[in-house]
């Protein structure tokens, strides 16, 4: 047997589920960054109207800005037969910058806003109009007219900062998972199931005598459970533990019913290990005659301990 066999399927075990959160990390990552949500949080701050015709906006999906003066085209934005938005135009130097906010009064003044930028090419309607209602024609108007429609109503701000959040705390969760199963390979007495909590210290001594106590004192091994002299091993690749026998008060096992399609039912066992400080440790996936004979040995070695499950005793 392998002098190391814990901390070799601690490794093992480890780097298998290392691929589920470093999915989760690419994935969100690219998602953040494909969809720039931090611009869109924290919009670039225009510091004034002209400077959205310039190279820098080009690429730049949302802005923030404040206004000294909007006039009112007349014209709003319906959706389903409600208005959500009113259109407004900013002329000045002989440029003009249409907006779609919300309704609002015919003149705004001093307003600050955040937006998105959407081509001005897609309302080329309304600029008929507006030039037909100024008495000039679409040509002229279209000559002086900025590359884009700034819309309040289409910068959802809300509906981000929720993605962001969920975005942020999946990748958070996801990245602390990856570290402690970087950290569980490099130092695998980190990536044992004590359940208790320990000086770093203790933890490498508990799984240097598991060790030794593995390799040449086994006295009852069934499946992937090992009872040595001192402790009790799962090596489960759901979770590995080790628990000191004479912390043990209550041993019971659980039959769970299997339904697969197209495959019989099966029946597996878990058997349940409760500390003296009420700590559980869970051990999956046992058939019934492995489950029997461990407890049947737990009880004949260790009379003092509970043995069985009933729900009085929960």
């Amino acid at each position: 047997m392998n002098s190391k066999i814990i901390s070799r399927k601690i490794r093992v075990y480890s780097l298998k589920r290392l691929i589920f959160p470093l999915i989760i990390i690419i994935l969100f990552s690219l998602i953040f960054f494909k969809y720039k949500l931090h611009l869109h949080l924290l919009p670039l701050h225009a510091g004034n109207v002209q400077e959205l015709s310039t190279d820098k906006y080009k690429n730049q999906k949302y802005v923030s800005l404040s206004l000294s003066k909007l006039s009112y085209t007349g014209y709003d934005c319906k959706k389903n037969g409600n208005v959500v938005g009113s259109y407004y135009y900013y002329l000045e130097d002989g440029q003009c910058t249409f907006f779609l906010l919300k309704p609002n009064t015919n003149t705004l003044s001093d307003v600050y806003i955040e937006a998105k930028l959407l081509p001005i090419s897609n309302y080329e309607k309304l600029i008929a109009m507006v030039s037909s209602d100024l008495k000039w024609n679409m040509p002229s108007l279209n000559a002086i007219t900025g590359p884009y429609m700034v819309s309040e109503i289409d910068y959802r701000k809300d509906t981000t900062f929720v993605i962001y959040v969920l975005c942020l705390l999946l990748v958070s969760i996801a990245l602390a998972n990856f570290l402690l199963l970087i950290l569980a390979i490099a130092l695998p007495f980190f990536g044992m199931n004590t359940k208790e909590l320990h000086s770093p210290k203790y933890l490498y001594n508990t799984l240097k005598n598991a060790e030794a106590e593995i390799k040449g004192l086994t006295v009852f091994n069934s499946n992937n459970i090992y009872i040595t002299d001192s402790y009790l091993i799962s090596l489960n690749p759901h979770r590995i533990h080790v628990i000191p026998l004479e912390k043990i008060v209550w041993a019971y096992k659980y039959s769970v019913l299997k339904k697969k399609p197209f495959k019989k039912d099966n029946i597996t066992y878990t058997l349940h290990f409760v500390s003296d400080s009420k700590k559980h440790y869970v051990c999956p996936n046992n058939h019934k005659y492995e489950a029997d004979s461990i407890l049947e040995y737990i009880s004949e070695r260790m009379p003092e301990v509970l043995v069985g499950y009933s729900k009085d005793e929960m």
